[in-house]
């Protein structure tokens, strides 16, 4: 990356011996540039640190300090070697990674969280004290240059803060105890927190037979083989393979769309095949008990529940939160990258 006669110690941060802020920007314009004349897909991720101040008032300079190497060192192990990891402030991080869409990001998120969360990944006994709110934001969807990216990245910092409580809640729930959830309306909406913000999720229940699912079902379909351009994810949970349920036929009508699908499920006897459809086939049993149907994008999520135990009872759910919107991705996702 850099010609022998540059001196890189000019952008490097002394302590974390990571890049500095201000190559951060001008490499973040740089590869923005790429991605824009390729038409590709690039994110930034924004880590910054909760308790960092309360770390040193409490234990020091010179620990915090420690904490902030350990945790450099930890991070460059689990990025990419074309992720451009970079320290902006004295509590604050970003990560460029390239050709990378907002899918992509949360689960690169995701990693980083759950890397720290587990002591099985630092043999040497050494422990991450610091408290990361970590969140994305991704070109050109969210912004067209690297300024917008970074803006609109802080932003999305500053309401994550303002719900760490309802945050961690759904971040240490299970993929089904997040369902359950949402049926039972257990988490209070952000408007009860603060009237500023929009809720965490609004649901509905219906009344209506399995028949009108699998209608529902194909009219979401319909909807994404006409929207071809929509770039999204789509999950149906069925039973077993055996006997799909999914109320669509011409599998060819999904062929080229961005939207990708997926049905999750037990693999049962005989599965039929489904072209261009990701199939997800789960050990879980609790699948048994669930039938789902859920539509993500960048900017919302929509979806239909029922259990098993109340066969005529749906609960549908509507929300624009970004955070909610990534918790059920990324529960989602552990399926089929695990």
């Amino acid at each position: 990356m850099f010609d022998e006669s540059i001196n890189e110690k000019l952008f490097l941060d002394q302590l974390s011996g990571i890049y500095n802020k201000d190559f951060f920007f001008v490499m973040g314009e740089n590869l923005l540039t790429i991605a824009k004349r390729y038409n590709r897909k690039t994110s930034l991720i924004y880590v910054f640190i909760e308790n960092f101040d309360e770390i040193v008032n409490s234990d020091g300079k010179d620990f915090a300090e420690d904490q902030i190497e350990f945790f450099c060192h930890s991070l460059r192990s689990i990025l990419r070697k074309s992720d451009f990891l970079s320290r902006l402030s004295h509590n604050s991080f970003g990560i460029h990674v390239t050709e990378t869409d907002s899918f992509g990001s949360i689960m690169l998120i995701k990693r980083i969280e759950n890397f720290f969360r587990s002591s099985e990944n630092n043999p040497d006994g050494k422990e991450l004290c610091f408290k990361l709110n970590i969140v994305h934001s991704t070109a050109p969807d969210e912004g067209k240059t690297f300024a917008d990216l970074i803006i609109k990245a802080i932003e999305k910092n500053e309401k994550k803060r303002k719900s760490l409580a309802l945050n961690a809640k759904i971040m240490n729930s299970s993929f089904w105890e997040l369902i359950d959830s949402i049926i039972e309306k257990k988490y209070l909406p952000h408007s009860e927190i603060n009237s500023s913000y929009p809720p965490l999720q609004k649901t509905f229940q219906f009344h209506f037979s399995s028949f009108f699912i699998d209608q529902v079902q194909k009219s979401v379909l319909q909807d994404i083989i006409l929207n071809k351009d929509r770039n999204g994810m789509l999950f149906i949970g069925i039973k077993n393979f055996s006997n799909p349920e999914i109320g669509v036929h011409n599998y060819h009508a999904l062929k080229n769309i961005k939207t990708i699908s997926y049905i999750m499920g037990l693999k049962g006897k005989h599965p039929l095949p489904m072209p261009y459809i990701i199939p997800v086939y789960l050990r879980d049993e609790k699948i048994s008990f669930y039938r789902f149907i859920f539509f993500l994008c960048d900017k919302y999520a929509y979806g239909l529940i029922g259990r098993e135990e109340n066969k005529n009872y749906f609960t549908g759910f509507h929300s624009s939160d970004f955070y909610f919107i990534e918790h059920i991705i990324s529960k989602l996702q552990q399926y089929y990258f695990y």
